[in-house]
């Protein structure tokens, strides 16, 4: 099994993708469900709710709507808040954008190289991983494939948990 194949059709949202029309709540997480449908386990999860987007504004994540309607702005932040929450709580996002509004009162800029992070880390982790899983192989950790995707599993997991800490101080002494 290729592990490229197993990322499936992941892709970043351009800017000039995101509609330039103020969008209602309902036109938001349908936009971004569909559009965020590559990172979601399986297709009956949803990417952002309303009660997601009526909390963030409640937490002062989000800014509020105008009108019940949301911008491009909005949706930048959702999108941002979409991958942030995976890895961080809600109270460290909470600092961390407003690191982010104090830093870049632009989200265009941000979101830009957000978008070009996101490019450039898909080829960089997929070989990262390959070469992961042929180190595994070659220390002869393994005697199958199974069992190198499942030291892979231990090593990841690892490795997710230190950066998530590094991120979290950072955050702690940052924002």
């Amino acid at each position: 099994m290729n592990i490229r194949d197993m990322f499936g059709n992941i892709s970043s949202i351009p800017f000039d993708k995101l509609p330039e029309l103020e969008l209602y709540v309902d036109q938001v997480t349908t936009f971004l469900d569909d559009k965020l449908s590559c990172y979601k386990r399986n297709d009956n999860n949803k990417a952002i709710t309303k009660t997601m987007i009526n909390n963030y504004t409640k937490d002062k994540i989000l800014p509020v709507s105008n009108k019940k309607k949301y911008n491009r702005e909005h949706l930048i932040m959702l999108i941002i808040i979409y991958h942030l929450k995976s890895v961080l709580s809600i109270e460290d996002i909470s600092k961390f954008n407003n690191k982010i509004n104090e830093i870049f009162p632009d989200t265009h800029d941000l979101y830009s190289n957000f978008v070009n992070m996101q490019d450039g880390l898909f080829d960089s982790v997929s070989e990262d991983i390959d070469s992961k899983i042929k180190k595994i192989e070659d220390f002869g950790h393994s005697d199958s494939k199974e069992a190198s995707l499942l030291y892979f599993v231990l090593y990841s997991v690892l490795e997710i948990e230190l950066k998530k800490l590094l991120v979290e101080k950072i955050i702690d002494s940052f924002c």
